[in-house]
């Protein structure tokens, strides 16, 4: 019943997205967290920004003098494999360590890369600073699966899908979260979302 994963002020931001059922194989997010922290943080950038905006955060965290943080304390939750692909771009261009989360190899919060893993295959897994980019119409939910619906109840089903696993993305936070939306094309599902009363 009791959640040290997550705090407070990150499961109360992102609580209008759990939908039900959903996620009950991860007993984590049904748990009432029990750690205070500061609330997540709403950026609005266009989504050709996102990338550099992502660096800017990264940097900040492991390369400040005074409070530096292990690059491997960090994870960019990504829509997509080709995104996976682009912030790893991104980040290598700057100088900024980093990696994909993929089968046999492992997660080192100890370690000095910063992880990049797929939305999908975050299910489970926790990190102390999380970023999710590209909170776009046309990644949650995927334009082009949508345009391939045939019909009402398959775009419903699709929507649906999409929301938790936007949700899962956003829940693996344990101290501090940050998700980048596009001001022009956000995905429709942050209007659930109270940016005023939980968010910075």
């Amino acid at each position: 019943e009791k959640s040290y994963r997550s705090t407070a002020q990150i499961s109360e931001a992102i609580e209008a997205l759990r939908l039900d059922p959903g996620d009950e194989d991860d007993k984590s997010t049904l748990a009432k967290p029990v750690r205070s922290g500061p609330k997540p943080s709403w950026l609005e950038l266009p989504l050709a920004l996102h990338d550099k905006g992502v660096c800017e955060l990264v940097s900040k965290y492991i390369r400040n003098d005074e409070k530096s943080v292990n690059a491997g304390q960090i994870a960019i939750i990504v829509a997509d494999n080709k995104r996976a692909e682009f912030y790893l771009k991104a980040l290598d261009s700057k100088g900024l360590p980093a990696q994909i989360v993929s089968k046999g190899r492992p997660i080192l919060l100890n370690g000095g890369s910063v992880h990049i893993v797929t939305a999908h295959s975050s299910k489970g897994l926790g990190f102390p600073i999380v970023i999710v980019p590209d909170v776009h119409s046309d990644f949650y939910p995927p334009r082009i699966t949508l345009d391939q619906c045939s019909d009402d109840q398959q775009r419903e089903q699709l929507f649906e899908n999409q929301q938790r696993v936007l949700y899962v993305a956003l829940s693996r936070a344990s101290s501090f979260l940050y998700m980048v939306v596009d001001p022009q094309h956000p995905s429709q599902f942050v209007e659930k979302l109270s940016k005023a009363e939980h968010w910075e």
